[in-house]
């Protein structure tokens, strides 16, 4: 079921930030399973939980669906601008944030050296020079 502009209820409890509405959403929505659901709106709702600091239900996500880790760079811009979500607690406890960068890292590292050395170098800016 979608509302507005198609955005499922799941969607927008993710960008409300409700914890507990998107819990309960991603369980009926069976882990975004079915045919309603392509690798592009969970995409969208991945992402959606990072910038919500949802990393919780980001990393279950990313758990159930490891093609989405595809989108690895995206993935760690979003996470590298949420310094303070690894701040929470000490990196080496193990707040959600930290356990989501961990899985991404774990992922990336398998990748062929070429694209990890991509990765590691990062974007490009306007000029075509790395930062």
């Amino acid at each position: 079921m979608t509302g507005n502009q198609q955005k499922t209820p799941l969607y927008k409890a993710v960008v409300s930030g409700n914890q507990h509405m998107v819990d309960f959403l991603y369980e009926k929505s069976k882990k975004m399973s079915g045919p309603l659901w392509t690798d592009e709106s969970r995409t969208s709702i991945l992402f959606e939980c990072i910038k919500a600091e949802l990393f919780d239900i980001a990393l279950e996500i990313l758990n159930e669906r490891l093609e989405l880790a595809q989108m690895e760079d995206r993935i760690l811009g979003v996470l590298a601008r949420k310094p303070r979500a690894f701040r929470q607690q000490m990196f080496h406890s193990g707040n959600e944030a930290t356990k989501l960068l961990r899985k991404v890292w774990e992922i990336i590292v398998k990748f062929p050296k070429a694209r990890l050395a991509g990765i590691l170098r990062g974007p490009a800016d306007i000029d075509g020079n790395y930062t």
